[in-house]
């Protein structure tokens, strides 16, 4: 017998091809139009069940089905080949950037948003399934159900995050209609620099007299600014390097167990959105440290700038 190894997504693909997809209208149409409410089974006579049984296969005849879709699935990362550089970021005028990166995070946090809500409707859909033939109680369709519940509301706060993050970006590029739809984001944000900028830098920062404002103020944001900057960077690192990599493992030793039929699809399910969720986190933090480096340049520089337009007093 052939050995299957899936995809989690794959899997998703499977199930979800044969439900009923709600039709798209002209004009708005919900992320989660297709959301399927809960059915409360009922379970069929014992004889029915095993009839019905054997007419679907079980659960391991979707996975069968699932190997068909398997190459029609996105990977959780998409390679890009429109990254802006840190360099080409800096460039931007402040406003800019910091909408820039806001909105490139949001576009890539609804990416895996849509794939763990198609990973939790394909894990309700097949406990609605089960409940039906007598292999699933009534709590564990709930339980999974509850799961996919709360997937489609972090679909919908996506949405709505990617699109106003999108449209802030159009305001502050002063785009016109035509050039707002035309305008296209890379699928991630940039890669993390190798290194953070030194606290030397802080010192470049002039101290004033004390009798003015600027001597007692400037110190503090710098300080604060920097401590913002090299936080948001640890975290953003530690994600990278240590969550993501463990994530990793968890989802190929989970496969591997999956193939060798020592857990069923919904611990396989689980474990995907275990995983989105850790991205999704992961996203976030880099998004964070981008933000916190835009502030502290821009702090650095408007500090060396009032510095030099109030020199220190002798």
């Amino acid at each position: 017998m052939k050995t299957l190894f899936l995809l989690p997504t794959a899997v998703a693909v499977c199930l979800l091809s044969s439900m009923t997809i709600a039709q798209t209208t002209a004009g708005y149409t919900s992320p989660i139009a297709d959301y399927q409410k809960f059915v409360d089974e009922k379970v069929l006579p014992w004889k029915d069940a095993n009839n019905k049984v054997a007419e679907i296969g079980g659960w391991r005849a979707y996975a069968k089905e699932a190997q068909l879709n398997a190459m029609t699935v996105l990977p959780a990362y998409v390679a890009s080949t429109d990254i802006l550089s840190a360099a080409k970021i800096a460039k931007m005028p402040m406003p800019v950037r910091m909408a820039w990166l806001q909105a490139v995070a949001k576009q890539e946090q609804l990416l895996h948003a849509k794939q763990s809500h198609a990973s939790a409707q394909a894990s309700s859909e097949l406990a609605r399934r089960m409940r039906s033939v007598g292999n699933f109680t009534r709590l564990q369709q709930a339980h999974q159900h509850a799961m996919y519940a709360e997937a489609a509301s972090l679909l919908l706060t996506s949405t709505q995050e990617a699109a106003e993050a999108r449209e802030a970006l159009v305001r502050a590029m002063g785009l016109n209609d035509a050039k707002a739809k035309a305008l296209a984001l890379p699928d991630r944000l940039p890669e993390l620099p190798a290194s953070p900028i030194a606290e030397t830098a802080l010192q470049r920062v002039v101290r004033m007299s004390d009798t003015q404002m600027f001597a007692s103020e400037a110190p503090s944001e710098m300080r604060s600014s920097y401590a913002a900057y090299r936080i948001a960077y640890d975290l953003a690192m530690h994600y990278r390097d240590e969550v993501l990599p463990l994530q990793k493992i968890i989802a190929e030793e989970a496969t591997l167990r999956y193939n060798g039929m020592f857990i069923g699809v919904f611990e396989l399910l689980a474990e995907n959105r275990e995983q989105t969720k850790m991205v999704i986190a992961a996203i976030a933090a880099k998004q964070a440290f981008w933000l916190a480096d835009a502030g502290f340049q821009d702090t650095l520089q408007s500090q060396l700038y009032a510095t030099s337009e109030h020199p220190p007093v002798e």
